[in-house]
């Protein structure tokens, strides 16, 4: 552009931010580890996948994301057994000392940006806290953190 004798300019930060959320690319997105935070396509069908508790010890959770409603903020996240908790209340996984303190289990949630759940299907010996940082038009940014049971 600039050969051409056009002006640019660079977005402001808040706009670069945004643009690089828009144009994110998706690493691997079948089984994640420990702690993170990724981005994944959720369109309809859903996305199963696998959190493993570290890349040197085996032990899994199921989840599926599902119905993505960008319209309305949410997506429904699931796991198998009934192991899925809204985490009521919380802001932080570091408010979640017990993840029994939260009731009401169920085999999904339809979770909103800033929504914490507790993934804790009954025969697991660890758990995975699950955080929705953003809905898209076709995807979703989350971030989640296992810990073993108390």
């Amino acid at each position: 552009l600039l050969e051409n004798n056009i002006s640019v300019s660079f977005f402001n930060r808040k706009l670069r931010a945004k643009v690089e959320e828009e144009t994110f690319e998706y690493g691997q997105i079948d089984k994640i580890y420990g702690s993170g935070k990724t981005r994944v396509p959720v369109v309809n069908s859903g996305l199963e996948m696998t959190v493993q508790f570290s890349e040197n010890d085996e032990r899994t959770i199921n989840l599926k994301w599902a119905t993505l409603q960008p319209a309305h903020g949410c997506v429904d996240l699931s796991s198998s057994k009934g192991a899925v908790t809204v985490a009521s209340g919380v802001r932080s996984f570091a408010d979640i000392s017990d993840p029994k303190i939260f009731r009401f289990p169920s085999h999904y949630a339809r979770m909103n940006k800033g929504m914490i759940v507790v993934v804790q299907p009954t025969d697991a010996t660890f758990f995975a806290l699950v955080e929705l940082l953003g809905v898209f038009q076709e995807d979703i940014l989350f971030r989640w953190q296992v810990r073993n049971n108390a």
